[in-house]
């Protein structure tokens, strides 16, 4: 019998206790969590890793960069990437949804991020 495949997510955010938080949330429901505290970061470790990411969940704004524009850079890079962008600033969901990428206000639940993750995952074809 195969193996299930379990859904990998990049959290991307400048704020450690954001990221800390979503790793930790993530994690305790099985799913493989990579992150990074910067747009340098979070490219680095996307191009580095041969293997699947399902989902990037990133900041709008980040101590180094945009990621909106992570996110554009991450998903040439692997198309098939779900994308959920996440900021304390309403304004940018138009901007999100302008490029087809769910948006999670923040603060947030931890419902919230994992519901959005269970269905972007699912979108992606990981399944947990």
């Amino acid at each position: 019998m195969a193996e299930s495949v379990r859904c990998v997510a990049l959290v991307v955010d400048d704020e450690p206790l954001v990221r800390d938080v979503a790793t930790i949330v993530l994690r305790n429901k099985g799913y493989i969590v990579l992150s990074a505290s910067n747009a340098a970061e979070a490219l680095k470790l996307s191009r580095n890793r041969k293997e699947q990411i399902d989902v990037l969940i990133t900041d709008v704004e980040l101590g180094d960069g945009d990621g909106i524009d992570l996110a554009g850079l991450i998903r040439a890079d692997r198309p098939g990437i779900a994308i959920l962008v996440i900021s304390g600033k309403e304004e940018y969901k138009r901007l999100a949804r302008e490029k087809r990428y769910a948006f999670l206000p923040k603060p947030f639940q931890a419902a919230q991020l994992l519901g959005f993750v269970h269905r972007l995952s699912r979108s992606a074809g990981a399944g947990v």
